[in-house]
């Protein structure tokens, strides 16, 4: 669902099978509508947190798009299979989701995201901040 990229700061684009290391700075591009993984400083919808939105077009954005891999083991790299946390670089809030704030008929009459999590940015590392690649196509070197 995702593609991985080169942040805002990088000037060259990151060749696909780089290796990603912890602490590194990305950028994640939704496949299907090629906008980032964007949060700002706007109070989200469900949970209250910080809301963690889609933005950019053809997976050009901002500075706001970037985030940091937090590795939660002592690797060097992230790898599959392992979870990490997202920083946000310009809020420090880190991506979460949770079953506790879905979209349903209560909440969100005949939207289209209905039965989706929302995803927000918190301040609290928690259960609800890790994330990990598990399924997909992954490209190595």
């Amino acid at each position: 669902m995702w593609l991985v990229v080169e942040d805002e700061t990088q000037t060259e684009p990151c060749m696909p099978g780089t290796p990603i290391k912890c602490g590194d700075y990305i950028r994640l591009t939704h496949l299907q509508t090629q906008k980032n993984l964007h949060t700002h400083q706007v109070r989200s919808a469900l949970s209250g947190q910080q809301e963690v939105s889609a933005f950019g077009e053809n997976g050009v954005g901002d500075v706001l798009d970037d985030w940091q891999v937090m590795c939660t083991t002592d690797k060097q790299y992230w790898s599959r299979g392992t979870q990490v946390r997202f920083k946000h670089r310009e809020t420090g809030k880190y991506l979460s989701s949770s079953k506790n704030h879905e979209f349903n008929d209560r909440n969100c009459r005949n939207c289209p995201i209905l039965n989706h999590l929302e995803a927000a940015g918190t301040g609290r590392v928690d259960s609800t901040s890790y994330f990990k690649a598990d399924v997909g196509v992954y490209l190595s070197h």
